[in-house]
């Protein structure tokens, strides 16, 4: 599969789907003109991403977005049917994105769009690489704990007001395994944060530095493979 495009259109769809996308947006997206926006959103930032290759890819970068539409368009209306299955729903949703971009990237190598164009992409792959595994252990798995623990209302409410400092730690957690596995940084480092690392009291602290510590601990882990 053509790595640098497919990672470049998964950090394209990861900023659009998370940072980008306020818990206001995620309402208005129920509606035609909401799920409109959300999806111009993608698509501005998918042309932003690719850089000047968006001249010839742009025919894709479409077809992404009208797919992107049509899954969320679907999404919305199996969310009316059954609410209760909103886990079920997330993963189903983010699942058929994940297939889509790979079957872009697929097609738009196989029809030979991709040849010489790396060099044109605003980001060089192993920067996309890092920034999708960034948006990930940040904003990502702060919505996406959220839904998975939906039912345990106490531990989503204790934890809501945290939510700038837990993506923080998350952050700087990934961040240090990253840059020391690059030997950018020296991994004595990681233990000096280790003992530093902010936390707030409460009933589910346990649980909510758990989740923070491992989590961006198995993405970094995933990143420096891929980038090796």
């Amino acid at each position: 599969m053509p790595s640098a495009f497919f990672w470049t259109i998964c950090l394209a769809h990861l900023l659009g789907d998370y940072p980008l996308q306020t818990d206001r947006m995620a309402v208005a997206k129920r509606t035609w003109p909401g799920l409109t926006l959300h999806v111009a959103i993608h698509l501005f930032v998918l042309l932003v991403l690719v850089g000047s290759a968006a001249a010839v890819l742009w025919p894709y970068l479409l077809a992404l977005a009208g797919v992107h539409f049509a899954i969320d368009a679907f999404k919305n209306r199996m969310s009316l049917l059954r609410p209760q299955a909103a886990v079920r729903l997330y993963v189903f949703d983010q699942g058929l994105h994940l297939l889509s971009l790979i079957g872009v990237a697929l097609w738009a190598g196989s029809a030979g769009a991709l040849v010489g164009l790396a060099r044109a992409y605003l980001l060089p792959e192993s920067w996309a690489i890092v920034g999708c595994g960034l948006v990930f252990v940040t904003f990502m798995w702060g919505i996406s704990e959220r839904i998975f623990f939906h039912k345990r209302t106490g531990f989503v409410a204790e934890v809501a007001p945290q939510k700038w400092p837990r993506m923080a730690v998350r952050a700087l957690v990934y961040g240090m395994i990253v840059l020391a596995g690059l030997a950018m940084l020296p991994s004595t480092s990681l233990v000096v944060a280790a003992t530093a690392l902010p936390y707030v009291a409460g009933v589910y602290r346990r649980q909510a530095l758990m989740s923070d510590v491992v989590t961006p601990v198995l993405t970094a882990g995933a990143v420096l493979m891929l980038l090796r």
